[in-house]
């Protein structure tokens, strides 16, 4: 496992922060190599600058539900006059994890934001954490994800191609991010990075080779929750953001296309994990599409409900450098 330092993850300078990548195996799984069944979740509170990132405090860990969090965290620096300032970070966050549904909530109030270009920063761009330095971001976030096996039966040949889409249903207020880390064990296969500051979204990732009966690792990792820049609040701001995504993302659909990008059908799919996902047969018009992914969103698992019995906290990973 490992976590991943915000060079790797802001885009073209906006507000794409990918809080962690839960599974090394995204990265290191050699093709159509078969790993067992995994679901993560935990979150927190994180802050960084120039690139680095650090969790702060946050618990949660490989289990399918974490512990709903809630902690508070105060940071001392100059604002823009000079002057000695106090802020405090405020955070909320839960999640749960299940095989094609991921659930998160992040919610987060800074009190008295400031900002000074000269202040020591809370972290390098390695990651590595100055106690008494002042973040130029902050960030409360829930994670959840899990990686499966699939198996792809039916059909002969090849030059056929697979892809997965994905239905966000959410709320956002506020300065907040979701996004999804999305990849396979295909080797020429890209990773799939969407984001969005919205609270819903249909996400379709690119297309992936079709080896018939050879296991496929398929990951899926999702964070969400309030996502900041300090330094472009005025001083002595306070406000609130949340990202609630707890009714969730989910896999909705799964097509194969044949070497001429036209839907296939008898084929079936079988996961390491036991679950059964939906099969995408033929091209959804844009009707069915709408409800494909709203029936979908009704059958999600309620398990961010029904944490009822707290875990001992577990200390949280500190550095989320590389």
């Amino acid at each position: 496992m490992f976590l991943m330092t915000l060079r790797q993850l802001f885009g073209n300078g906006t507000l794409c922060l990918a809080l962690v990548t839960l599974f090394s195996a995204v990265s290191s799984s050699p093709a159509r190599a078969q790993n067992p069944p995994s679901l993560e979740a935990f979150q927190g509170i994180y802050a960084g600058n120039f690139g680095g990132f650090a969790g702060i405090t946050g618990n949660g860990g490989p289990n399918s539900a974490s512990n709903p969090f809630h902690d508070t965290v105060t940071f001392t620096g100059n604002d823009r006059n000079g002057d000695l300032q106090q802020m405090t970070v405020d955070g909320t966050a839960y999640s749960s994890a299940g095989y094609g549904h991921m659930h998160v909530y992040g919610s987060g109030t800074v009190t008295n934001s400031y900002y000074n270009p000269t202040n020591q920063p809370f972290t390098d761009a390695q990651g590595n954490v100055n106690p008494g330095g002042s973040p130029d971001l902050i960030a409360v976030h829930g994670n959840a994800g899990w990686t499966d096996t699939f198996t792809y039966t039916g059909l002969q040949g090849t030059g056929y191609k697979v892809n997965y889409y994905f239905n966000l249903v959410g709320t956002a207020t506020g300065d907040t991010e979701a996004g999804l880390n999305f990849s396979t064990s295909d080797p020429n296969g890209p990773s799939y990075n969407p984001r969005t500051s919205q609270g819903s979204a249909l996400w379709i990732t690119p297309f992936y080779q079709v080896d018939w009966n050879v296991p496929f690792d398929v990951f899926a990792d999702f964070y969400g929750g309030m996502t900041t820049y300090v330094s472009q609040k005025p001083d002595g701001s306070t406000y609130t953001a949340t990202g609630n995504y707890a009714d969730t993302l989910t896999l909705s659909g799964i097509q194969i296309v044949d070497a001429n990008d036209n839907p296939v059908s008898g084929w079936s799919l079988t996961s390491a994990s036991g679950t059964q996902y939906p099969l995408v047969t033929a091209t959804p018009e844009p009707g069915s599409l709408a409800l494909l992914f709203s029936v979908a969103s009704l059958g999600t698992l309620t398990g961010i409900r029904r944490l009822q019995k707290r875990r001992r906290q577990t200390g949280y990973r500190e550095s989320i450098s590389g």
